[in-house]
């Protein structure tokens, strides 16, 4: 004789099928613990608000320590693969629409930004649904891949170690809407060091 479903689950997942299905008949929804995650603006249950999707939005961009310098097979030069990570305002990593837009400085006396001067800007549009999302690893890292190619012979020099410049330092930028018709400007800095 096989015994009952119920008594093959552990006692824990047995408990936790009874909570839920108590809450479920005494009325408990979805709604209160969505209310509490600040995702419902006091919509019908199931409605999709601009408050409950603008929390899906990116809000916050970072440069994954992924991000390195590496020689290119075919050509023999020096490119930067960089790695830039978006997070919603959980937390969680997520895709973005926008435009990316990086910045490479180099050590100077003087600059714009504390003793660095602007080198070259990159700007990758990713508008498009098709070229986002080739440009998305979601296999691995979870990160955009931007491959910066035509660096300047400096950054090439820096790497082999032929060079006085103490690092090579990137200002990532990413322009995306935010979700009140608006757009919103995020900003990430990665400096790499010898």
């Amino acid at each position: 004789m096989v015994p009952a479903l119920p008594s093959l689950l552990p006692r824990r997942v047995r408990l936790a099928g009874f909570g839920l299905g108590a809450c479920a008949l005494a009325g408990c929804g979805a709604d209160s613990w969505i209310d509490g995650l600040g995702l419902s603006n006091g919509g019908q249950p199931g409605e999709v608000t601009s408050a409950s999707s603008a929390a899906l939005l990116v809000h916050e961009i970072r440069v994954h320590p992924l991000t390195r310098l590496a020689r290119d097979d075919r050509s023999g030069s020096v490119r930067m693969l960089v790695h830039v990570e978006m997070l919603d305002a959980f937390g969680h990593g997520t895709k973005g629409l926008g435009t990316l837009r990086v910045e490479l400085y180099r050590p100077a006396q003087t600059g714009e930004r504390g003793g660095a001067a602007q080198d070259l800007v990159w700007t990758v549009d990713l508008t498009n649904a098709q070229e986002n999302s080739a440009a998305y690893d979601d296999r691995v890292s979870k990160t955009y891949l931007v491959i910066l190619e035509g660096l300047p012979v400096w950054v090439d020099r820096w790497w082999q170690g032929e060079s006085r410049e103490p690092w090579v330092s990137l200002e990532v930028f990413f322009t995306t809407p935010d979700g009140d018709g608006g757009t919103r400007r995020l900003e990430a800095g990665y400096r790499l060091v010898r």
